[in-house]
């Protein structure tokens, strides 16, 4: 049974469910809770049961990544190959340490759509209907209703209509990379980012090879916010490195020329993608910051309506992802703009302790940095 722990306050379903893949034998649904917790996953036809399977916490596929955040990926597998070509509806049961049993009507009841009292799906036997998406900036100054995932809701709730429409269904969405943008983050975004790093303990950070020593550091730091161009060694030796690294008016070999506010930290990272998928902890998240430099305060409030505007519309985005099979890879920005374009691009990156701390060192191209293997 899972192990009581933390603070009550925060609901139990952070994020998702995603909806990652459906076959007729195999489902495979990801989610991020708040507490250790056994699931318990219904899919049904009508008032059939097709399958039932349950996890306990800790289970192969539970990843706890902060003292508030679990990640879970759920693989359904049904005795009885699920039908195709027909509506299927799914529940999903989170039980905490007290024993009580919470469905998606208490967790999320934002998922449904119209009297639909469940999230559904179609598993098709032809690719009749694709959707495609890619590049997802919270900050993209498009106005109202610019986040296209809007239109994917849209587009189901239309096939679940008074009359439901297995053609108007989509048999998948395709998101062909760049789900966040690490390299070209809003200083809104940003301050949730940390707000939601406190909120979750995701935890502290070393950082070899930076002049700072860690990610408490980097918090303390005056560049913290619009200034992470400055944060790598300032000496002749490494200035190559942080010309491609974060700066110039040209456009870089290792990053954006927008990189202000480059995410650097797992936690950071971490954060921002439960930020994009789910409305649930901006509902903890304070927007007002009066610290900046006066040079930047302009250009904070002009992202932060942006940003505003991104965050009320994430329970459709939320619902979305839920009711549609999502098949997801991730792009340069990803990690960083141009990430491993070229040859000189890797040399340059990885030759560093710092750049290879944020993008992650590739074992095969480089020397092991001594001390780095023992690093949990």
């Amino acid at each position: 049974m899972a192990v009581e722990i933390n603070n009550p306050s925060l609901p139990l379903l952070l994020a998702g469910p995603i909806l990652r893949h459906v076959s007729s034998d195999q489902v495979i649904l990801w989610l991020a809770c708040s507490q250790p917790v056994d699931i318990h996953l219904r899919c049904l036809q009508g008032e059939t049961c097709l399958v039932s399977q349950t996890w306990q916490s800790g289970h192969k596929h539970h990843l706890r990544l902060g003292e508030q955040a679990h990640i879970h990926l759920l693989q359904v597998q049904p005795e009885t190959p699920l039908p195709m070509d027909e509506w299927i509806s799914y529940d999903i049961g989170l039980q905490p340490a007290d024993g009580t049993i919470q469905w998606l009507q208490q967790t999320a009841p934002q998922l449904f759509y119209e009297d639909v009292p469940l999230p559904s799906f179609v598993i098709k036997s032809r690719i009749d209907h694709l959707l495609h998406g890619s590049c997802r900036n919270p900050h993209h100054d498009g106005g109202e209703g610019a986040d296209g995932l809007l239109i994917v809701d849209k587009l189901l709730k239309e096939a679940r209509g008074r009359t439901p429409s297995l053609s108007k269904q989509p048999a998948l969405l395709l998101m062909t990379g760049d789900q966040i943008y690490a390299d070209d983050v809003a200083g809104p975004m940003l301050h949730a980012i940390h707000q939601t790093i406190d909120l979750l303990g995701l935890g502290d950070e070393p950082l070899q090879g930076a002049t700072i020593p860690d990610s408490q550091g980097l918090r303390k730091s005056k560049n913290n916010y619009y200034g992470r161009t400055r944060l790598l060694p300032d000496i002749k030796a490494n200035a190559r490195l942080r010309d491609r690294f974060f700066g110039g008016v040209r456009k870089p070999v290792f990053t954006s020329a927008n990189a202000d506010n480059h995410l650097i930290t797992l936690a950071e990272f971490t954060a921002m993608y439960l930020l994009i998928w789910s409305p649930v902890l901006w509902e903890f998240i304070d927007l007002e910051k009066t610290d900046l430099e006066e040079k930047h305060q302009k250009q904070y409030q002009d992202e932060r309506k942006a940003i505003t505007l991104f965050s009320r519309e994430l329970t459709r985005v939320r619902r979305a992802l839920a009711n549609v099979p999502i098949y997801m890879m991730f792009d340069d920005h990803d990690v960083t703009d141009d990430w491993n374009l070229t040859r000189g691009w890797e040399e340059s990156a990885y030759s560093h302790p710092f750049s290879r701390r944020i993008i992650g060192q590739r074992p095969d191209r480089v020397q092991p940095v001594p001390g780095m293997g023992q690093q949990v």
